[in-house]
């Protein structure tokens, strides 16, 4: 599999919920079935060595819905994304055939919020 790229934008002022679809290369969803242990994680620079958010199997990165549909569900709560702002860079991982594979990798630009909730 060649991984996708994804830039995403989200505030710091939200959980940080997102459904990311992968594709092949014919635009067919790509098939997740028979993947396990994704892990997702997100740095202030690719080369810095610890990251600032993990997103692990089941506890914040998941697919969603059928392998078949090639979903990816991303989940952070608003308190792990209220202190970030700026741009960041991630990669997601699977393994498969006891063999680990990169799903896609890009950007995540927090954005300050202006809205809080106050109830």
């Amino acid at each position: 599999m060649r991984p996708a790229t994804v830039d995403i934008v989200s505030g710091n002022n939200e959980a940080f919920q997102i459904l990311i679809p992968i594709t092949n290369s014919d635009g067919t969803p790509f098939d997740f079935t028979g993947y396990s242990d994704f892990q997702m994680e997100v740095r202030s620079d690719p080369f810095h060595p610890l990251p600032i958010l993990t997103f692990l199997d089941g506890v914040g990165i998941q697919v969603e819905g059928a392998a078949a549909a090639g979903v990816i569900a991303l989940y952070a709560p608003e308190e792990d994304v209220t202190p970030l702002v700026g741009l960041y860079y991630c990669d997601a991982r699977g393994v498969v055939g006891g063999k680990t594979e990169v799903i896609f990798r890009g950007t995540i630009e927090i954005v300050q919020g202006i809205t809080y909730d106050v109830s």
